[in-house]
């Protein structure tokens, strides 16, 4: 049976996307957004901050998000949360949780993109 694990997040790329092929055949494209979020805490003060995400797609996904994707794209990621388990050079246990991005919507119009890159 499988458990439900659904993340969907909207931010911008914190940098330009990494790609890269593994084996040579497989495309995968790395990158990270940040997304904004506010509230007011109890004594009325309004507090602003912001949190980063992982992203990392696949195949012609990923191809598409290393060829349009600039840093400041806006975007609509939806996917599942994955986490990584490894040993450092030391020994000891690290882990990472990033999102496997399945759908990625472009937010920012190719226009703005062009744009920003001259």
């Amino acid at each position: 049976m499988n458990n439900f694990n659904q993340a969907v997040l909207e931010g911008f790329l914190t940098a330009d996307p990494e790609t890269k092929m593994l084996d040579g055949k497989t495309p995968v494209c790395n990158f990270t957004i940040g997304s904004n979020r506010s509230y007011t805490r109890k004594d009325g003060e309004r507090v602003e901050e912001a949190a980063f995400f992982d992203i990392t797609t696949w195949n012609t996904l990923a191809e598409n998000c290393g060829k349009f994707l600039k840093k400041g794209a806006r975007v609509l990621v939806g996917g599942t949360l994955r986490r990584d388990v490894w040993k450092s050079k030391e020994g000891e246990p690290r882990s990472k949780v990033y999102v496997e991005g399945r759908n990625v919507e472009f937010l920012t119009p190719k226009k703005n993109l062009a744009e920003e890159a001259a």
